[in-house]
């Protein structure tokens, strides 16, 4: 008998214990459990504000490139972000919460050819001066070339055959003016010239016309007649060939006539591809410019590039077109 009574009490005990092993273990886990959401929680909350805090960093880069291009303006080339000279004095530091911002611009081609779109209602202007500098450090280094060009448009034939521009007859296209500075004359614009003004877009004309888009051809060797702006009482043509040869600061602004729409489809084109080819070889300001930032901060990293904001088109001196 007290045989048995002493096995039954091992056995009670030992079921105590087993229970108490398990509810030890559901308690345990049931801890682990809410540690790892509590860990988790704090860790995502601790991501969400760095990474608050980085988007911030980044956009603050961005609008450092905003600020400086448009300090320097159009044709700005400062040196890229990998490059092993990259100034420090173009990062922008965020000591409180540890992180540094990147940033450069670029506003010029990579080589002498300049490839774009003419778009409806909108100006373009190309120009052969701008600030030199490589970095934020360094001060102002105008430079200013004298063209030596051709320019085309569609080489590769992107416009749809006998698209006619919303028009029945030929007629102007794209009107350009050649602007300067200093010389002899001062502020002044070449822009083209018609003796007939109910025929502006004769054999010889120095417009762009419809019919005469894909074999027109500007450049700096130009021997068509334009009329000057503003007039003198000696001078009131010119020829672009000429009009290069005094002065400084050139810009070439070609500015859309008529609609980019063919009246028998009711199609639209995004615009008139153009090629300028700089003869002289350097490389050329941009209608638009790229801001490229990036930060580094712990585990989080991020890179932005804007590569195509368009360039401000300026009010033009004498902007507007004399029929002879």
């Amino acid at each position: 008998m007290k045989s048995f009574l002493f096995r039954y009490k091992n056995k009670k005990a030992g079921l105590s214990l087993l229970l108490a092993m398990v509810g030890s273990t559901i308690a345990i886990s049931i801890v682990i459990a809410i540690l790892t959401l509590v860990t988790r929680s704090v860790e995502q909350s601790q991501g969400l504000e760095r990474s608050t805090q980085t988007f911030f960093a980044i956009e603050s880069g961005l609008e450092a490139g905003f600020f400086h291009h448009n300090a320097r303006g159009q044709g700005v080339r400062f040196l890229p972000l990998n490059d092993p000279s990259f100034p420090e004095k173009q990062s922008v530091v965020h000591e409180e919460v540890n992180i540094t911002t990147n940033w450069t611009i670029d506003g010029r081609t990579e080589n002498s050819t300049l490839n774009g779109l003419v778009h409806e209602n909108t100006p373009l202007q190309l120009r052969w001066y701008w600030d030199n500098a490589e970095s934020v450090e360094e001060v102002s280094d105008p430079q200013a070339y004298t063209p030596n060009f051709t320019l085309d448009f569609d080489p590769d034939n992107e416009i749809p055959p006998n698209f006619d521009f919303n028009a029945v007859e030929n007629n102007v296209l794209i009107s350009w003016m050649l602007t300067r500075r200093g010389g002899s004359m001062g502020l002044g614009s070449l822009v083209p010239k018609a003796d007939d003004p109910e025929n502006p877009c004769l054999p010889d004309t120095s417009f762009i016309c419809r019919d005469q888009l894909y074999s027109m051809t500007l450049s700096s060797g130009d021997t068509r007649e334009g009329s000057l702006l503003p007039r003198t009482a000696t001078d009131t043509t010119d020829t672009i060939n000429n009009f290069l040869s005094d002065g400084t600061k050139f810009q070439l602004v070609l500015t859309p006539a008529r609609e980019f729409r063919d009246s028998a489809t009711g199609n639209k084109i995004p615009g008139i591809p153009f090629r300028l080819i700089e003869n002289g070889g350097i490389t050329l300001p941009r209608p638009e410019y790229s801001v490229y930032t990036s930060l580094s901060a712990g585990n989080f990293s991020k890179k932005i590039d804007i590569l195509s904001i368009p360039e401000q088109t300026s009010v033009q001196a004498f902007s507007y077109v004399i029929f002879d």
